[in-house]
């Protein structure tokens, strides 16, 4: 309940003995009741809040935003402590406004979510991944810009697992995400513009490439190297063959089209790399 003023105030009792969580609000001043600010403190930390209208419905205010998209969680170049190698996935926006994301983060992690987007084009982007522990959270803005039509900063936090094989003392990352609409090409048609281009690993391994109207992605210099692009999404998998250990490289990712590029990764030893694709 507000007063005249546009304040609240909620206190949420935890159990002990964690104390009480007081919510001070505070209803969007300018009127238009498209936005709430506030914070949220237990005594000692406090956190401002935001909270944007969900504002679209599909007959009477469809979502201009509606449609689907490709995205990246872009790596860190040369890291070894946290993953090189781009995370992925792929997001459905509804003319509703609601937001699926269906991904794999570049440590092999999945990543998924469903929320809905504000009135101001706003992607509260937020997963736990890892049993409730190590949050993927941050803002992300849907906006049609030269190079995507998506992006934000995320904060990756992967908690420590000695018994896993990559990254088992864990990490703490931020990183610039990118997305892209996409579209499904005709029948007869390949996903990126491009019939001849490079494949390009962080080893460096680089590989020409050719893409056929199937959207299957060969190698003329080397045999051991096969990609296939899904038309329906957007991403593509394949295999090559480690130069070090002759050992076959599962590589994922996907392609952002407004780029006419893919980005993935792929592990090897305890270490992710990253994968490009273009021309």
């Amino acid at each position: 309940q507000f007063d005249t003023n546009g304040n609240a105030t909620v206190t949420i009792n935890r159990r002990q003995p964690a104390t009480p969580l007081i919510v001070q609000l505070l209803l969007d001043p300018g009127g238009d009741l498209n936005e709430i600010t506030g914070t949220v403190s237990d005594g000692n930390w406090t956190s401002e809040l935001a909270v944007n209208r969900a504002a679209y419905d599909r007959r009477l205010n469809p979502a201009p935003q509606a449609g689907n998209y490709t995205i990246v969680f872009p790596g860190t170049p040369g890291a070894t402590a946290s993953p090189a190698g781009h995370g992925y996935g792929i997001v459905r926006v509804d003319p509703s406004g609601r937001v699926r994301l269906s991904g794999v983060l570049a440590d092999g992690t999945r990543v998924s979510q469903g929320t809905t987007l504000s009135s101001l084009g706003q992607w509260p982007c937020f997963a736990l991944p890892f049993s409730g522990r190590g949050p993927v959270m941050g803002w992300l803005t849907f906006a049609d810009r030269a190079e995507d039509d998506l992006n934000g900063w995320v904060h990756w936090n992967r908690p420590p697992q000695p018994s896993s094989i990559f990254f088992g003392s864990g990490f703490d990352v931020e990183t610039e995400v990118v997305g892209s609409k996409f579209t499904r090409p005709a029948r007869g048609q390949t996903v990126l513009s491009f019939t001849n281009g490079v494949v390009t690993l962080t080893q460096p391994l680089t590989t020409t490439v050719a893409v056929a109207s199937n959207n299957r992605v060969t190698s003329p210099d080397n045999r051991w190297f096969s990609l296939a692009l899904n038309p329906s999404t957007g991403i593509f998998t394949g295999r090559t063959l480690d130069p070090d250990t002759n050992k076959s490289l599962l590589l994922r990712g996907v392609v952002l089209q407004k780029q006419d590029a893919g980005y993935g990764f792929f592990l090897r030893a305890n270490q992710s790399g990253a994968i490009y694709f273009g021309k």
